[in-house]
C-alpha cells in the first residue's frame, strides 16, 4: 500500500473504487475488479465524504482498510482445521 498512501478529498467514486480494489487485492492476493455501482463503494464514498471532508483533505489507506472492513466480510481460513 505504498504507491499513494493519502487520497484528496473531495474525490470520485472511480478514486475510492480503484483504492478498495487495489487494497482488497493485496488483502487477499487475488486481483479483483470492482463494479462502480456496488453498494460497498457507494457507502464508502459517502462515508468518507460525510465524516472527513469538512475536517480534512485527505485520507490515508489504512482509514479506507477500515472502511473496507466494515462493507466487506472477511474469514480467516488459513491454518484453520475442521474438527469433526
Amino acid at each position: 500500500m505504498n504507491m499513494n498512501p493519502r487520497i484528496e478529498l473531495p474525490c470520485r467514486i472511480d478514486t475510492i473504487k480503484a483504492r478498495v480494489e487495489k487494497i482488497l487485492s493485496e488483502l487477499m492476493r487475488v486481483e479483483i475488479n470492482l463494479d462502480r455501482n456496488d453498494l460497498r463503494i457507494i457507502s464508502i464514498h459517502e462515508d468518507i465524504h460525510r465524516e472527513h471532508n469538512s475536517k480534512r483533505s485527505r485520507i490515508s489507506d489504512e482509514e479506507i482498510t477500515e472502511y473496507i472492513k466494515k462493507y466487506y466480510r472477511f474469514r480467516a481460513v488459513v491454518g484453520e482445521a475442521e474438527t469433526s
